[in-house]
């Protein structure tokens, strides 16, 4: 799943792209933030993380032109917490709202449930191959009826995407 982060904070958009990348998901974090609607859309991300206030940009701003002519997940994250604030995120369009500090578990959580709502990644969220199913949201691996839960490199390892179908063997 590829997950676009538009953050201007430094520190937090760094946490927030080490935290998703080591949970298996493909980042892309944007540093300006003038021209970015092309880019938005030239690298199709499967769901957006969004900042409010950005340098000579506002996160509603950026939502409405997105919503235009795409329906692709927003979860606006922000320092925001005035409840006016959250309403009009979600009249602008997005799909959740997250105030930071936060925990980085929260945001993988929103994001499970923002992916799970509208139906994206989903494909990309199970692997199959030979009748094994690798499930990446639930960490295990499914053969014939047999479900193990797998460690978080045993994951990484069966998911790595230039073997896309790798001979698996369940533990007794």
């Amino acid at each position: 799943m590829h997950i676009l982060i538009i953050e201007d904070e430094e520190e937090t958009r760094r946490e927030m792209t080490d935290f998703l990348e080591n949970s298996l998901h493909r980042v892309t974090a944007f540093t300006e933030f003038e021209h970015i609607i092309p880019q938005i859309f030239a690298i199709r991300p499967d769901i957006i993380l969004l900042d409010l206030n950005l340098p000579g940009r506002f996160g509603f701003d950026i939502c409405t032109e997105i919503r235009k002519s795409s329906d692709v997940p927003i979860i606006y994250v922000t320092g925001c917490t005035d409840s006016m604030d959250e309403v009009t995120a979600f009249l602008k369009g997005g799909d959740d709202y997250i105030t930071k500090p936060f925990h980085p578990s929260l945001l993988l959580a929103h994001i499970n449930a923002v992916l799970k709502r509208t139906q994206r990644g989903k494909e990309e969220l199970k692997m199959e191959c030979g009748g094994v199913e690798l499930d990446l949201a639930r960490g295990c691996i499914r053969h014939g009826g047999e479900s193990r839960e797998l460690t978080k490199n045993e994951l990484k390892i069966l998911s790595w995407r230039p073997f896309p179908c790798v001979p698996f063997c369940l533990p007794p």
